[in-house]
């Protein structure tokens, strides 16, 4: 084989794995990837730091992404009152709460045993946790990656890995708006 030959078959494989690493890039990008999701969400983008915002089943909410390769979801309550409730992988909880954690939600079944293993609910009061924590909400949380939710004061918190999809997008606001609604009514 001579030279030219071996550039032409090296640029044949180069060039479309090349492609592919740029396309990927630019899919993982939320500068990229969420300007072209949040029409299709009916939200609106900014680009300067990456975030959609708008409004979702009646409430208004923003998702910025981080630095760190994970978004933030920020919502306001109108709970009225000193609530809170925190939910996030167990060790985690555990490890901010300190050695006894006293607002722990605890979930009787054996259903529930596979959900407190990997996660730690925690709120005040602590029926507010078990009532907005139902077994669909719980649920819906079992088939996400690891999430951290704060709701106290007057505003939610959620801290997830970066959707790329529009679904998986929808799926976190949902989970969101289904707890603050939850936090609300109480």
């Amino acid at each position: 084989m001579d030279p030219l030959q071996l550039l032409m078959v090296c640029a044949g494989i180069a060039v479309p794995i090349a492609v592919y690493f740029w396309r990927e890039s630019r899919y993982q990008n939320p500068a990229v990837r969420w300007k072209q999701l949040a029409p299709v969400l009916e939200l609106s983008y900014e680009a300067d730091p990456p975030r959609v915002s708008g409004s979702w089943k009646g409430r208004e909410l923003v998702v910025a992404a981080q630095e760190d390769g994970t978004a933030v979801l920020s919502l306001p309550l109108r709970a009225g009152r000193a609530v809170r409730v925190e939910i996030g992988p167990r060790a985690d909880v555990e490890k901010d709460a300190g050695i006894i954690v006293p607002d722990r939600v605890r979930f009787p079944g054996l259903a529930d045993a596979a959900f407190e293993n990997r996660f730690m609910v925690r709120a005040t009061p602590v029926e507010l946790g078990e009532t907005a924590t139902d077994a669909a909400f719980r649920q819906r949380l079992m088939a996400m990656p690891d999430v951290r939710i704060l709701a106290g004061g007057d505003r939610l918190d959620m801290v997830f890995p970066l959707p790329t999809e529009a679904r998986t997008l929808r799926d976190w606001m949902d989970i969101a708006a289904s707890l603050a609604d939850a936090v609300d009514g109480n």
